[in-house]
């Protein structure tokens, strides 16, 4: 795309934590950095925070596609800028087809496509091209004829399931403790995140489980995972 730049970013998490309604996937699109790109005229690109920070609210409501160039059927619900994992957060609602692209290992990655051709905005050459004031007006979930250029940007499935189902007997506590995420999941979350699920995982009665529960101003900044799994708790314990 001539007026364009994309950045393909390594899916270094997928599991399937609990969503409300329709299935999403959640993540860090992109972080501030440098990437190379061997079979373009302009090989190296450079992203800076703060057009970044600038950018990252024009995500919502864009496309999501496929290796920038399939229409998938879905939307970026809302992009925003992280401080605490300096990235660039989003959520996206999907489609069952989608989903079952992702579980057959169809994607390796997520790529962002910004564009610079707005009133304001341009490119800056410092040592490679670096786009300002640009927006984002299409991501793109990649598949393996894509190469990866953010290792660190990831996203997140989170499907729609039924999890209050009859408990047969099974003991609450037990019930409770079965909601935390696999260790693959929980080992990328932040140490309070982390320390949240290994407060669930020792407790010994529901008092407990109930006293660990954080307060939403605290977890507004939490990873998506960890969000849902904690409304999933808050829910368990009514």
């Amino acid at each position: 795309m001539a007026d364009s730049l994309t950045f393909t970013s390594t899916l270094i998490a997928l599991e399937e934590p609990v969503a409300n309604g329709k299935p999403k996937i959640h993540g860090i699109l992109i972080h501030p950095g440098v990437t190379v790109h061997p079979n373009e005229a302009i090989k190296i690109h450079k992203y800076f925070r703060e057009d970044m920070v600038k950018a990252a609210p024009s995500l919502g409501g864009c496309p999501l596609c496929e290796d920038h160039e399939t229409l998938l059927g879905c939307t970026f619900d809302w992009g925003k800028w992280n401080e605490a994992k300096n990235g660039v957060e989003f959520e996206a609602t999907i489609t069952d087809e989608v989903v079952q692209r992702i579980k057959s290992g169809r994607y390796h990655g997520i790529s962002a496509c910004m564009n610079w051709m707005v009133t304001g905005g341009g490119l800056r050459w410092v040592d490679g091209v670096a786009p300002y004031n640009f927006v984002f007006y299409e991501g793109s979930l990649v598949t393996h004829a894509m190469t990866p250029g953010d290792p660190q940007a990831y996203f997140d499935l989170m499907e729609a399931v039924e999890l209050w189902r009859e408990k047969n007997g099974i003991d609450f506590l037990d019930t409770v403790k079965k909601l935390v995420p696999s260790e693959f999941v929980v080992r990328l979350w932040s140490q309070q995140e982390r320390d949240f699920a290994t407060k669930i995982q020792a407790s010994t009665d529901i008092k407990e489980v109930k006293a660990a529960i954080p307060q939403e101003f605290v977890t507004r900044t939490w990873c998506g995972s960890a969000r849902m799994f904690v409304e999933a708790i808050k829910r368990e314990v009514k």
